[in-house]
């Protein structure tokens, strides 16, 4: 998680860890653009990014669900069923389920601005990070 620390781990429902969340080193400023639309697993990054002020997270606030699915096929293999069954759960040992991720800088993403080629919340990014 850019830091090169293990920061968070992946735990069955019962408890059994079956994965510790650990990414090389960056050492060079950052900023983090938060997409409201993320969800699940891919809400973990930005919480993490967060919650060890790795640098400034940008954008709209983000469900935290924190969970990762296993698929499994039902008797019409054409239809996959879906059920949360790790959670991401931080070194303090809080899940990230159910945990709302507000930005430090709220910039909304107006789908007519971007559809217009310009991406307000990538433009507020750059210029934080050249101040």
């Amino acid at each position: 998680m850019l830091t090169g620390q293990v920061v968070a781990e992946m735990v069955t429902r019962d408890g059994a860890r079956v994965a510790a969340v650990s990414v090389s080193r960056w050492t060079r400023p950052s900023a983090l653009l938060a997409n409201a639309g993320s969800y699940s697993d891919g809400s973990v990054f930005p919480a993490l990014y967060q919650r060890l002020k790795i640098g400034p997270l940008l954008g709209e606030s983000v469900p935290d669900s924190g969970t990762a699915v296993l698929w499994e096929k039902l008797l019409d293999r054409r239809l996959d069923c879906g059920m949360p069954q790790l959670g991401f759960k931080g070194r303090d040992g809080r899940f990230f389920e159910n945990q709302e991720i507000v930005p430090d800088i709220a910039v909304a993403a107006d789908p007519a601005t971007v559809a217009a080629g310009r991406d307000p919340q990538l433009e507020r990014g750059v210029e934080v990070l050249l101040q």
